[in-house]
């Protein structure tokens, strides 16, 4: 009992001291955020993908004289442009593989009228592109990769041609499967996001009538399953999806406006929340767990990027860099994020650097994915406090920082946020 009852003031004195260290010594100095580049003659430049460790990031330029041309950058090879498919007119990027062996997206065919049409799009790791669209169907005139599972197993999209668009799963065993139509008629339809096993699938339906764009979820078990919208919704639609299937992200439209969304295993909506004079906002990726979520809405100063966490809401992602010590010098803004990888650390997407339409790649630092609500009931209180302590020394979800070790600052960072994450 003696023995017990010393550790209790042991843990408080520790739990002290941590809390003022971490708050004397401010954030992380590993944040940053660089532009990739830009081939020669380019008009703009977006990254589009990244890969789940952060070290690939993937995207398309639009140049002045010649060809769309898709990209693949590394930290160390930098820019590289990706093979053009013989009797295109470019390509456009729409996402990578976790394990980067494989981008996705379409091969865009230009006629002397100026009609465009697309086909999808493989590109390998070496760069060389196939057409994809032959693949996912030989009859369709149109065809568009929208994403692919980490091993480049599974890819989703969606075929058709300029009246109509059937959402499609494809795998080397089953080859294209039809993803079944919800109830009530929808006419067209698009797969946009897969988890990281190619086991779910998300998208959206659209049709004449109010909601006008429906959203859903699809596993070989439950078929196609429609995704919860808020009452007088006029349009829902699904961007991205957690690797582990769990949460689907988007956007939902009522008569009030547009809101950012994650839905849950179950199909239940919850809203992202909005910052003060930001309209038409979109979530367009979310980490490994779903614990972060990337998009962009428009403001008055015009398109911006924001990050939002369960514990943290929604942030511009120019303050959330800001705030932990970055230069932003030489961005006018961070105008769309629209991939973040499996930790959550690593962003990328588009913003104007210098007066030019640039991809960049902005890294949040060793935590940025970590929450202190280590059990996920919406507040961080003594259970969390017991799982970090429980996790003392090791490694884990309760290294908030992401130095390796579970210790003092990771201590001081849960006590910052007590209560309803910190609210």
């Amino acid at each position: 009992m003696n023995s017990a009852v010393k550790v209790v003031p042991s843990l408080a004195s520790t739990a002290l001291l941590a809390a003022v260290a971490w708050a004397a010594a401010g954030p992380a100095a590993a944040q940053s955020i660089r532009s990739l580049g830009a081939p020669p003659s380019a008009v703009f430049t977006i990254a589009k993908g990244i890969s789940a460790d952060g070290s690939t990031v993937v995207g398309y330029s639009n140049s002045a004289s010649g060809p769309d041309r898709a990209f693949r950058w590394t930290a160390d090879g930098g820019l590289r442009l990706l093979d053009v498919f013989p009797g295109s007119d470019g390509g456009w990027v729409q996402a990578i593989s976790g394990d980067g062996s494989a981008v996705v997206g379409q091969h865009v065919f230009r006629s002397p009228g100026g009609t465009t049409h697309s086909r999808a799009a493989l590109w390998n790791a070496a760069g060389q592109a196939s057409d994809f669209g032959a693949v996912l169907s030989s009859t369709s005139i149109a065809s568009v990769a929208m994403a692919v599972s980490s091993d480049a197993g599974v890819i989703v999209g969606f075929v058709g041609d300029s009246s109509v668009s059937i959402p499609v799963r494809w795998n080397a065993v089953e080859g294209t499967v039809v993803l079944p139509r919800l109830p009530g008629g929808p006419v067209y339809g698009r797969a946009t996001a897969v988890s990281a096993d190619g086991s779910v699938v998300a998208g959206y339906f659209s049709t004449y009538i109010n909601p006008k764009d429906r959203p859903f979820r699809w596993t070989a078990g439950t078929g196609t399953v429609a995704l919860q919208l808020p009452p007088g919704a006029v349009r829902g639609i699904a961007r991205g999806i957690s690797a582990d299937g769990q949460f689907i992200v988007g956007n939902v439209v009522t008569a009030a406006g547009g809101r950012p969304v994650r839905w849950n295993a179950a199909g239940q909506l919850e809203d992202l929340g909005l910052l003060a004079g930001w309209t038409l906002p979109d979530a367009r990726a979310a980490n490994a767990d779903g614990s972060v979520i990337i998009g962009s809405a428009v403001t008055k100063e015009g398109d911006r990027a924001f990050v939002w966490t369960e514990c943290g809401g929604i942030v511009p992602l120019e303050q959330r860099l800001t705030e932990q010590g970055v230069d932003l010098e030489g961005w006018y803004a961070l105008s769309e994020a629209h991939a973040v990888d499996a930790s959550g650390r690593f962003v990328a997407g588009v913003g104007n650097f210098n007066g030019s339409t640039r991809p960049f790649l902005a890294d949040l630092g060793p935590g940025a994915g970590r929450s202190p609500d280590l059990d996920r009931d919406g507040a961080v209180g003594g259970i969390d406090l017991g799982l970090m302590l429980a996790g003392w020394g090791g490694t884990g979800a309760a290294d908030l920082d992401g130095s390796g070790e579970i210790g003092g600052t990771d201590l001081g960072l849960l006590l910052a946020s007590w209560g309803v994450c910190g609210g």
